[in-house]
Parts: structure tokens; sequence; C-alpha cells
């Protein structure tokens, strides 16, 4: 039973280590955590009170975007790493992703425009 405590903690310290690389390297995650993240919460702190509902969608919409920008930062290092040439399906590969995020980001503006207007 401890190892089993031990291994879910591990995967805790990775989960964690990931998130702080992104932070701390990858330029894209930080617009979108450390500077539309706060904006998020001028916006609502503008127009509150918001809703229960309203607020909830405005933070699912943040999270989509930062959950498929990690993939897809994670997929675009993982590719450069194994196939470092231009190719053409892995160049297709890694703009399926960057469109993951353009869809998350186009989420986070309907969202906020139903919250504005």
């Amino acid at each position: 039973m401890m190892r089993f405590i031990i291994r879910q903690l591990n995967r805790f310290r990775c989960a964690f280590s990931g998130l702080q690389s992104a932070v701390l390297k990858d330029r894209s995650f930080q617009i979108q955590a450390l500077i539309i993240g706060p904006l998020l919460g001028l916006l609502a702190y503008l127009y509150w009170p918001l809703t229960d509902t309203e607020l909830i969608a405005l933070v699912f919409g943040w999270c989509l975007l930062l959950i498929t920008e990690l993939q897809n930062s994670s997929l675009e290092a993982a590719l450069d790493h194994l196939h470092p040439n231009l190719h053409n399906q892995i160049g297709l590969s890694k703009d399926m992703a960057a469109g993951s995020v353009l869809l998350a980001l186009l989420f986070l503006l309907f969202v906020l425009i139903m919250i504005i207007f």
C-alpha cells in the first residue's frame, strides 16, 4: 500500500514539474496563464457580480485554453525532438494541435462576448 501511495505522489511531482516548466519556459503558456488570466480576473471584477454559470464558463474557458496549450507545446516539443527536419505530416500534426488552441481561444472569446453583451 505504501508503494502505491509513493507512486501516486511521484506522479503529482511530475505533473507539477511539467506545469513549472511551462510557466518558466513556454512563451505561449506564459501569455495565456500570466496575462490572459489576470485580464479575465479584471473583467470579472468589472462585471461583478457574475452569475455562477458565467463564472464557471469563464474559468472553464480559460482552463480549456491552458490545457490545449500544454498539449500543443508538449506535442510540438516531442515532434521536434523525434524529427527535427521539416516534414509535411509532422507540420500538419503541429498545425492541428495549434488549431485546438485556436478553438479553445474562440470558445473563451464566445464566453466573454456572452458575459459582456
